[in-house]
């Protein structure tokens, strides 16, 4: 099974090996002139699942602070708005967890969680794909070597 989700104008491919996945739930949060964001578990998540990070904040100089355990994938600072990428196998996951930023901005989280359908490892291959920021452009083709899910964003 392939999902999909692509990055800024410059889309980011990052894709998870899994024999089957299956989307379990989502948690968004936002502060319109924080420096930190506390976002709630998905309901539903349990030990194992994959959880993926969107963190957008709207002044690209501001550096992006992740939860201890979280790996950043993705983070482009090209743009006036910043977005960041990240992910985590769950474990033990506590009630909320909070990403922060080096001064007051605007900063908007979602977290989505996925599961495999049976045991084994979860790979990740992350590559970026150039673009050529033309907002009109077709999405590029990408091919990935793994079977599984594609997290992309476009925006």
């Amino acid at each position: 099974m392939m999902a999909g989700i692509v990055a800024g104008g410059r889309p980011v491919v990052a894709s998870i090996e899994v024999p089957a996945v299956a989307y379990v739930a989502s948690a968004q949060a936002y502060n319109v002139s924080a420096t930190s964001v506390g976002v709630a578990t998905p309901v539903g998540t349990i030990d194992g699942d994959l959880m993926v990070a969107y963190v957008f904040n709207k002044n690209n100089a501001r550096t992006i602070t992740l939860p201890s355990g979280w790996t950043s994938a993705f983070n482009d600072r090209t743009t006036y708005n910043g977005l960041l990428i990240a992910y985590r196998i769950a474990s033990s996951e506590p009630s909320t967890r909070t990403f922060t930023v080096s001064a007051t901005d605007g900063l908007s989280v979602s977290v989505l969680t996925f599961r495999k359908g049976s045991p084994g490892a979860l790979s990740l291959e992350v590559g970026a794909i150039a673009r050529s920021g033309n907002l009109a452009d077709d999405a590029p083709a990408f091919t990935s070597a793994n079977t599984g899910i594609v997290v992309a964003y476009s925006g």
